[in-house]
């Protein structure tokens, strides 16, 4: 597992997204998770390199008429959903 610090509704710059291939060289990956949907045109340029994003919702912000355990349990299947596709 790997770390980058993108954020979901901005599009990275021109260095984080050559970070990013220099990530991809090293470890490949499938997947990338998110802790919300990231913009359109991020996930255009991640399915072109072969990443498939992911929302992984940690609850650091509550969200109204969230619970959770619901949440996690949500996440949980997404996961699931994820590795199996």
């Amino acid at each position: 597992i790997r770390s980058v610090h993108f954020e979901p509704g901005e599009m990275p710059g021109l260095d984080q997204w050559k970070e990013f291939d220099e990530l991809l060289e090293q470890y490949t990956s499938p997947i990338m998770l998110w802790e919300d949907e990231p913009i359109p045109e991020i996930k255009e340029i991640l399915n072109e390199k072969g990443v498939r994003a992911m929302v992984f919702n940690p609850c650091g912000n509550k969200t109204a008429g969230v619970d959770f355990i619901e949440m996690m349990k949500k996440n949980i299947q997404t996961l699931q959903n994820s590795i199996s596709y």
